[in-house]
């Protein structure tokens, strides 16, 4: 099997270009080949395909080697231009040497044509290592200088007869020193140091020179604009055959920024010190095994256990946290092994933990403490025992329980007091507190509403204990008078109930009843949402079961009259979602107040 070559042949002649294809072949190459004899087909070859040489007819009716050359000259690709040609001068062949074409062989001369490929494909393997390794060294100069300028490192070069001595720009930078005025003489660069620094640095050029010794250290550096740096030199001595120092090579660097994040953490880390050994909490770091390497004085007060007995400890093992069932918390769920597996903090977990006098409840909370890898390596964690506040808050609860127990228990015994003077009144505030709650859950309204209307529902006509009951029994029309009675029954129900202390305004939420979304209603003539939305839901419920149920004065309307009734006035004297909400429960839901 011969060798593979990639060849484009730009030639007007198919015979011409199949005598070129039988000469390589000679020369053992396994062809690959394209003919173009156009600049348009040449463009696109090029673009379209991979070449090892470009193989050109000199003229050609539409096209020639110099504009073919010119052409592959123009693509940047790095291929050998060999020159094939019938008849053509010496003057012109060095002229399209000279353009950069690597070649030229005469057509009567074909026979070698096939080693001067092989020498021009080794020539420009060549040529691309050469380029490639200009490149890498370029690239490498470059990357040199940046990590100087990065670092902040120069470099400088004395001669150890003469003491002449060169600066890097970068050296300059350092220094705040203009390049005109070139490196600083040692007197000068004497008045940067202190007399012991500036001392040291001498002995070390001395010792550098004499014995041969390289050396490095940190200097502190007043700029001549009285702004301190911190650098650090490093010198290094060259010999000569002889074994005598010639030269001296140095590099200096302004660490003036490390030195003074090196301060910031060390005071940090004071700091953190100090804060976490005056912490009123008990404060553990635990590293990557789980184990506490350090304990704050704490530890007596929240564990019932001595600093020293908890450092050593290891969660999971002699340290055993449970949940607050008792039961042993797994080890993949322990607050350290979860910010150590997830890097993510985590707050105020609650814990049961046994000591010696006892089972306390823990408050937990961890942070991760990352390398500068971004790995963690510790954990912080903050505890707290809550056992106190745990047990107060029970108590709260109970105490509240208690309350709101005896809250019913009033508003039981006021809706009693109702039923006793007005057995229908007692009835339909039982049930419209049924329809206004189910209205609001419809609605999606919070369970403090639901709670509120369960309440307000069951009073909302408490008032009505001021109205003689003659008037609320009474069939037919009421006279102007007697009606004025009956509108007096929302503010006088707020009035009994604005001095009780509900979680909720039950006491609003009455007196609001009978107000319209369009300000028509009483007894304030509020509008829209000046009105409270359990008012709102109120009012529908109220409506829908004195329509839908009997009373003494008449019959029951029924449930489609109140609805309709409602849904005519929808937005204007009532809420619509309301509305809406009650039309569905009743239609599509199947809501019925028996």
């Amino acid at each position: 099997m011969g060798k593979p070559l990639r060849v484009l042949i730009v030639e007007d002649s198919e015979d011409d270009a199949q005598l070129v294809l039988r000469e390589l072949g000679r020369g053992g190459y396994d062809l690959v080949s394209e003919r173009v004899d156009t600049p348009e087909a040449m463009d696109a070859a090029l673009k379209g395909g991979a070449w090892d040489v470009v193989i050109s007819d000199y003229t050609m009716p539409r096209f020639s080697a110099p504009a073919a050359l010119k052409l592959l000259q123009d693509t940047g690709l790095a291929l050998p231009f060999i020159v094939v040609t019938g008849a053509v001068g010496e003057e012109t062949a060095v002229q399209v040497m000279k353009a950069g074409a690597h070649d030229y062989v005469m057509k009567q001369n074909l026979g070698r044509l096939a080693s001067t490929v092989e020498r021009e494909l080794r020539q420009a393997e060549v040529r691309r290592e050469r380029k490639r390794v200009d490149e890498a060294l370029r690239t490498s100069e470059q990357r040199l200088k940046d990590a100087q300028n990065l670092g902040k490192i120069g470099s400088w070069e004395s001669d150890a007869a003469t003491t002449t001595v060169e600066w890097s720009a970068e050296t300059y930078e350092i220094y705040e020193r203009d390049k005109a005025l070139g490196p600083l003489s040692p007197d000068e660069e004497a008045g940067y140091y202190t007399a012991v620094e500036a001392a040291r640095l001498r002995e070390s050029i001395r010792v550098a020179v004499e014995q041969g010794k390289e050396s490095d250290f940190d200097l502190v550096a007043t700029m001549p604009g009285g702004i301190t740096k911190y650098l650090h030199t490093w010198m290094r001595p060259v010999k000569d055959e002889t074994g005598r120092v010639v030269r001296l090579f140095g590099t200096v660097q302004d660490i003036t920024e490390r030195k003074q994040s090196e301060e910031r953490e060390k005071q940090q880390r004071v700091f953190s010190e100090a804060l976490m050994e005056t912490s009123p909490a008990c404060i553990l770091v635990v590293d990557s095994d789980r184990k506490v390497v350090f304990a704050n004085a704490e530890t007596d007060r929240v564990l019932g256990l001595s600093r020293d007995e908890v450092q050593g400890m290891i969660f999971g093992e002699d340290f055993r946290l449970l949940d607050i069932s008792g039961a042993p918390v797994p080890e993949d769920q322990l607050p350290v092994s979860r910010i150590l597996l997830t890097g993510q903090p985590l707050y105020s977990i609650e814990y049961a933990f046994d000591s010696s006098t006892g089972r306390r409840i823990l408050s937990i909370s961890t942070a991760p403490l990352f390398d500068e890898t971004g790995s963690v390596t510790h954990g912080v964690a903050t505890v707290e025992d809550i056992s106190d506040i745990k047990r107060h808050a029970l108590e709260l609860e109970q105490a509240v329980e208690r309350l709101q127990k005896a809250m019913y228990a009033t508003v039981e015994a006021m809706s009693a007091a109702v039923e006793m003077r007005d057995p229908y009144t007692a009835s339909h505030q039982r049930r419209v507190t049924v329809a206004a709650c189910a209205i609001a859950r419809e609605l999606g309204a919070g369970e403090d509403s639901v709670l509120a209307l369960s309440v307000a529902g069951r009073m909302h006509d408490l008032g009505k204990l001021k109205v003689p009951t003659e008037i609320l029994t009474r069939p037919g029309k009421l006279s102007p008078l007697e009606l004025q009675m009956m509108r007096e029954h929302p503010q006088a129900t707020y009035d009994l109930l604005k001095g009780i202390d509900f979680p909720w305004p039950v006491a609003e939420i009455c007196r609001q009843h009978h107000e319209h979304m369009d300000g028509s209603g009483y007894p304030q003539g509020l509008r829209g949402e000046q009105l409270l939305l359990e008012a709102r839901i109120l009012a529908v419920a109220d409506v829908f079961e004195a329509m839908s149920s009997h009373r003494p004065y008449r019959p029951a309307l029924g449930v489609e009259a109140a609805l309709a009734e409602l849904q005519s006035h929808r937005g204007t004297l009532f809420d619509a979602d309301a509305v809406d909400a009650c039309v569905r429960l009743v239609r599509e839901k199947g809501f019925a107040l028996d």
